[in-house]
């Protein structure tokens, strides 16, 4: 991990999320559930351990 790094992932997107500015709550979930569908697919593929997203996408639901 690069120097500095002390965020988990999950803790990273939610800062990203948090600091876009959305035109919408729609355009904001829409982008959460696409992220999450792109990242699901890296899980199956054995690319990540388990997606970061799951969490931010259930609580924005």
């Amino acid at each position: 991990m690069p120097d500095g790094w002390r965020y988990s992932k999950t803790n990273l997107l939610r800062r990203v999320f948090a600091k876009t500015e959305w035109t919408s709550s729609s355009v904001k979930r829409n982008a959460i559930t696409r992220l999450s569908t792109i990242l699901t697919a890296a899980t199956r593929e054995g690319l990540l351990a388990k997606n970061p997203v799951e969490l931010i996408a259930c609580r924005s639901a």
